[in-house]
């Protein structure tokens, strides 16, 4: 009971926070909006299940476990819709109105008896029975071929894409397909089929089918970590870090607490009085000095990666001024970007180079903007403005991963460019933000370089 409340708690938190913190970062994405959708979704159906476990009531656990079937009926319809949409979308729209028709239909009929004609209230356990209804089996086969054709059609996707788009999508399926089967084991087929008829079996297993749908969420959370899926960048700070260990640690806390009451017999209230006043002096002892120690923990990790990060810039500061040859600058820079961002090849191309006379869109780009430009990052950038699409359009033709534009009082002198990474990965937030850093740098030291060459030519002459 209580490790069953415990994991319901972190499940529907965790859906609710990535759809809602999704959406807000991208309100204008018809994907971001369907992903809404189905954490939405996942959500109520992950909480009607332990409501309908938890209460006793006849009309309210026949109205809760039909809204079971509704959300499980909307979460079939809004992960299909995203597998149109994501990573691009379909381009034949009546499939779509099609889809959503039969999804509405279904979500429409799961209020009716026609999909759960009863309830028995069973209370001597923890869950109650449900009698199905006659359209049960329509509506199961429903459910199961919106979640298969929606695995089918990112399958197709994966074949078709990649680099950082086909990695996004392997991670997305993966969790998915990891959580729909699990569903559908736990919620119709077993107690369909393997339980002939014996519900009550069949419902027990259930309530933890909707627990399953953590890996969708995990996997998708690590999609949008390292590969910013929708084009989200997420920085997790020192003071997060210390807000979430605190809580994780409060968690725990609570959790060890309630399952040891449960797990003691405390008959007397004396007894449970005695109970929660010792719990709560061993909590008030020992989360302080926990707190600190994890703390410790956490910035000493953050210490040692801006310790060697400061370490690196001094050396490339150093470098990069004892380097008085444009020549040797140049050379010098491609090789710290190579490997620093562990590149197949590293160039600096000049801004009279034929590259830029033939992708005038990128051109423009880089000189007006002074912006960083990762190609593989484009296609999520469309709305924003319409020259994305047409710098992609260029950029297709090149194995570039990323475009670090290099100038000094508003003169753009050229462009560094990287190659295909060794490890296919895609730019995370905290290399961007090296990308920039080095970016500075490396543009005065070009621009002192070249003036230094000039100031040579014109002694001699």
């Amino acid at each position: 009971m209580v490790i069953l409340t415990f994991l319901t708690i972190i499940v529907v938190t965790t859906n609710l926070f990535f759809g809602f913190f999704v959406w807000v970062r991208k309100k204008n994405s018809l994907p971001s909006k369907i992903f809404l959708l189905v954490t939405i979704s996942v959500a109520g159906w992950v909480l009607s299940n332990y409501i309908c476990g938890v209460v006793k009531d006849y009309d309210l656990v026949l109205f809760v476990t039909r809204l079971t079937f509704v959300f499980a009926s909307m979460i079939g319809l809004s992960f299909l819709l995203f597998t149109f949409y994501f990573p691009k979308n379909i381009s034949r729209k009546s499939i779509v109105n099609v889809v959503i028709f039969i999804g509405c239909i279904f979500t429409l009929l799961s209020f009716t008896s026609l999909i759960n004609k009863d309830v028995v209230i069973v209370n001597n356990q923890y869950i109650n029975d449900c009698i199905y209804g006659k359209l049960y089996y329509l509506y199961a086969i429903y459910i199961a071929s919106f979640l298969i054709f929606g695995l089918i059609n990112l399958l197709k996707n994966i074949n078709k894409l990649h680099g950082i788009e086909r990695h996004k999508i392997s991670y997305v399926f993966t969790g998915l397909i990891i959580s729909a089967f699990a569903g559908l084991f736990t919620n119709l087929i077993y107690p369909v089929f393997i339980t002939k008829g014996l519900e009550s079996q069949g419902v027990v297993l259930s309530c933890y089918g909707p627990l399953f749908t953590i890996f969708m969420t995990v996997f998708m959370a690590y999609a949008i970590l390292k590969y910013r899926l929708f084009d989200i960048g997420i920085v997790i700070r020192r003071s997060a870090i210390r807000v979430i260990s605190f809580a994780i640690i409060f968690g725990g806390y609570l959790f060890l607490v309630l399952s040891l009451k449960d797990s003691i017999s405390l008959n007397s209230q004396s007894e449970q009085t005695t109970f929660l006043v010792i719990a709560t002096l061993v909590v008030v002892a020992t989360i302080e000095p926990i707190r600190k120690l994890v703390h410790q923990i956490v910035d000493k990790a953050f210490e040692s990666n801006e310790q060697k990060r400061d370490e690196t810039q001094k050396k490339i500061r150093l470098t990069l001024r004892s380097q008085q040859s444009v020549e040797n600058l140049l050379t010098l820079m491609s090789k710290i970007m190579q490997d620093l961002f562990n590149s197949e090849k590293s160039l600096f191309i000049e801004k009279s180079d034929s590259f830029f006379k033939n992708n005038k869109e990128t051109f423009q780009f880089l000189k007006t903007m002074g912006k960083i430009l990762i190609p593989e990052e484009l296609p999520y950038r469309f709305e924003e403005e319409e020259r994305y699409f047409f710098i992609h359009q260029e950029l297709e033709k090149t194995d570039y991963s990323a475009l670090i534009p290099l100038g000094q009082d508003d003169i753009f002198m050229g462009c560094i460019v990287l190659g295909k990474r060794k490890n296919h990965d895609a730019y995370t937030v905290e290399e961007v933000r090296e990308m920039k850093q080095l970016q500075d740098q490396f543009a005065e030291a070009l621009w002192n370089a070249r003036l230094y060459q000039q100031a040579i030519a014109r002694i001699k002459i």
